[in-house]
């Protein structure tokens, strides 16, 4: 089995990640693709972006939201489960996160008809990119 993850992760390029936390006893995760710049600028990355697009969060395999009990964000509430995760932008320049009930996909593999909810994003720029 680790020989197979290995060669699935050597197979997608790069390194996957977990953020993990407990939150009222239950386990809340985000495993993800870690992307590279490789020169490029997010601004060149997601500035063709046009409204209704969604852009996929981390690189290759779809990145994977879990918990282990509901949580609201906003007015949101996103049930106990397993999902995939995106960005997609407004008509209005802003953006937000979608909660995709399939997960596991290639990560280019957004079906829209699967999105669960969707919560407001509020954005902030970085003096600078980095890898």
């Amino acid at each position: 089995m680790l020989v197979l993850s290995a060669a699935l992760a050597l197979a997608q390029g790069q390194a996957r990640g977990t953020a993990k936390l407990e939150l009222k006893g239950q386990s809340v995760s985000v495993e993800y693709g870690r992307p590279s710049l490789s020169g490029r600028t997010v601004q060149q990355m997601i500035g063709q972006l046009k409204s209704g697009d969604v852009w996929r969060l981390g690189s290759n395999k779809s990145t994977t939201f879990t918990t282990g009990l509901d949580l609201v964000f906003g007015d949101v509430t996103v049930p106990k489960g397993e999902y995939s995760l995106w960005a997609r932008k407004e008509s209005d320049g802003s953006w937000k996160l979608v909660f995709n009930k399939q997960h596991g996909q290639w990560g280019t593999q957004h079906d829209a008809a699967q999105d669960l909810a969707a919560a407001p994003l509020t954005e902030t720029k970085a003096d600078k990119s980095a890898e």
